[in-house]
Order: structure tokens, then sequence, then C-alpha cells
């Protein structure tokens, strides 16, 4: 998606949408269920990814994300964080990805 009016379109999302500043190119659709507003979905992994392009390490860049945007419920329209499943071949061999180590450590 090019844009968060382009989104907003595609998705039917309505005005009360809230998108996250910088991060349109992380947007992969939008969730919905009984009984909640459509929110914007975006791709976890590329988040992260885009963290860490800004400078901040892996470790630094999960924290970010959980102190800033996982930790910021800002009401019924707060955007939701998906992590897709990767192919077959690029999981990773036994013990899972980084994001399982540093949750666990969060503990």
């Amino acid at each position: 998606m090019t844009s968060r009016e382009d989104a907003s379109i595609l998705l039917s999302l309505d005005g009360d949408a809230i998108f996250l500043d910088g991060y349109d190119d992380c947007i992969i659709g939008a969730v919905d269920g009984f009984a909640i507003h459509s929110v914007v979905a975006y791709d976890l992994r590329k988040i992260i990814a885009k963290l860490k392009l800004g400078g901040l390490t892996e470790e630094e860049a999960w924290e970010w994300w959980n102190f800033n945007m996982i930790g910021a419920y800002v009401g019924d329209y707060t955007p939701v964080y998906v992590t897709l499943l990767e192919e077959e071949d690029e999981r990773p061999e036994q013990g899972g990805d980084s994001r399982d180590v540093q949750r666990e450590d969060e503990r």
C-alpha cells in the first residue's frame, strides 16, 4: 500500500482508524471481528526491521516496540501487530526466532 488513504479505502476502514507514523510500508491489512472495530494490522517483523534500520540493535528494537507500540493502548482503534508464519525452509531450527528469546527474557 502506498498511503494511508489507499489503505483506508482498500480495507474499508473508517475515519477513526489509527495509523503509526512512518510505518505505512509495514501495513499488511486490517483485522475485523465480532463486536470490534476494523483496525490496521502491521507486520511485526517489518516493524522490527525498520527500527533496526533506524539504528537500534535487535534487543533495543524489541524493547522499543514493547514499550512504545504494543504497550500504547489508544482506544478501540489501536493497531494490531501480526507475526506471519514463515515458509518451511525459512524457519529457524529448534528454538524459534529472536523474538521468542527476547519475549522470554522479558518475563
